[in-house]
């Protein structure tokens, strides 16, 4: 083959894979975008003690007991008592206290009661707590720990009209659980709020 011809077929032959290159090019060049997300420091944005109030228990029957107002307000002061080596100002979880032998650990325990009072107008005991544990302040922070439970032991309980009322009341622990036996029984207010 003639050489200028190879020349010019050649030059040729780079034009077009130069101008395919340039498509390619266009082609790849999609302008892909990504949100970047800042990471968030959580290390300062909680304090503990952490902080809530809650509705921890109303009038009414729950599991078969009748609960009435004039009960609850005399007992409310029992949850600072001390039974034996049972401290009733604790906040455990789902009820594992330490009065349940072989089934609650240390860890259970995540926070005492500080305050209490019997609110006339919502009909609520209602108790604030500190929590130390801070992935349970967390949780409560954000709203996925709502409810409350109180572990209750009955002085006597006198049946009347086909009802079972539990008198002489005592407060033995604050719990933050998933389905309270009072469905009103929850977290009103905390730190982050």
């Amino acid at each position: 083959m003639d050489s200028n011809l190879c020349n010019t077929m050649n030059k040729t032959l780079s034009k077009e894979l130069l101008e395919l290159s340039k498509k390619v090019d266009n082609i790849l060049d999609l302008n892909i975008q990504a949100k970047i997300i800042p990471t968030v420091e959580l290390a300062d944005d909680i304090s503990l003690p952490f902080t809530f109030t809650c509705e921890a228990l109303h009038p009414g029957e729950y599991k078969g007991f009748v609960l009435d107002e004039e009960d609850i307000i005399l007992g409310k002061d029992t949850i600072f008592d001390v039974e034996d080596e049972f401290d009733n100002s604790e906040i455990n979880k789902d009820h594992k206290s330490a009065r349940k032998v072989g089934e609650s650990s240390v860890d259970d325990v995540i926070g005492k009661v500080v305050a209490n009072s019997y609110e006339m107008e919502t009909k609520s005991y209602n108790l604030t707590g500190h929590i130390y544990d801070e992935s349970i302040a967390r949780k409560i922070m954000n709203g996925l720990i709502k409810y409350v439970s109180l572990a209750i032991k009955p002085g006597r309980i006198i049946n009347a009209n086909g009802k079972r009322y539990a008198k002489n009341l005592v407060f033995q622990e604050l719990s933050l659980v998933r389905a309270p036996g009072d469905p009103n029984a929850r977290i009103i207010n905390h730190e982050g709020n």
